[in-house]
């Protein structure tokens, strides 16, 4: 029973590194006012509930039939919309370098795929957007951005912050984190001090190159 259950925390990590990467790329989208997908308020991670929650959510409708204008209005701002892409696949995209697998292992349509509700997420809006994208563009994308975040060795230099909150996972009541407030602010503040001005200049510059090709 110690075993599995020393296991099973050692797995967790990759779900820890997940979450993370849902927010750096919110924190990377929020360099630039044209891609800036706005504050998060919440972030729940461990056995039970895994989340990155902002403030406002401009891609998640309650009824997509009745709110069809307000998608197509959102989508209209094609740099935040492409910000949007990548912290969608930025979850995934950072577990599977940490466990050194394929994306598709992680991102799918599958319910047992951790990244189901992601990949959902995208089809519910594909068909309503303003401007005309496939699956094909978020593979593409998401290999130009996993190129990006190897590039700059994130997975290594976020290796002390995973660590410290999987000891915490491991030391709460419930094996359940809930993060807000001042203390969501520091770990946001400790993401940004490793969002150099290179990589903030690289990242912008995928967003423009697919904004390019999205309005051909």
């Amino acid at each position: 029973m110690a075993n599995s259950y020393i296991d099973k925390i050692e797995e967790g990590k990759g779900v820890v590194y997940h979450e993370l990467g849902h927010l750096l790329a919110y924190c990377l989208s929020n360099k630039s006012e044209n891609s800036s997908l706005g504050e998060v308020e919440l972030i729940q991670i461990g056995f039970n509930i895994n989340s990155v929650n902002p403030k406002k959510y401009f891609y998640h409708f309650e009824n997509v039939f009745n709110q069809r204008n307000e998608i197509l209005e959102n989508t209209s701002k094609i740099e935040r919309t492409i910000a949007w892409f990548i912290e969608v696949i930025s979850g995934c995209t950072f577990q599977i370098l940490y466990e050194n697998l394929e994306f598709k292992n992680c991102f799918g349509a599958e319910d047992y795929k951790i990244g189901s509700v992601d990949f959902n997420n995208l089809s519910v809006i594909r068909n309503l957007s303003f401007f005309k994208w496939t699956f094909n563009d978020i593979y593409s994308l998401q290999i130009d951005y996993q190129d990006l975040i190897k590039k700059f060795n994130i997975i290594f230099l976020l290796r002390p912050l995973v660590d410290s909150l999987t000891k915490r996972i491991e030391d709460s009541q419930d094996n359940q984190l809930k993060i807000e407030c001042n203390e969501l602010y520091l770990i946001i503040e400790e993401i940004n001090q490793l969002l150099t001005a290179k990589l903030i200049e690289e990242y912008l510059e995928l967003i423009h190159r697919y904004k390019l090709k999205f309005t051909k």
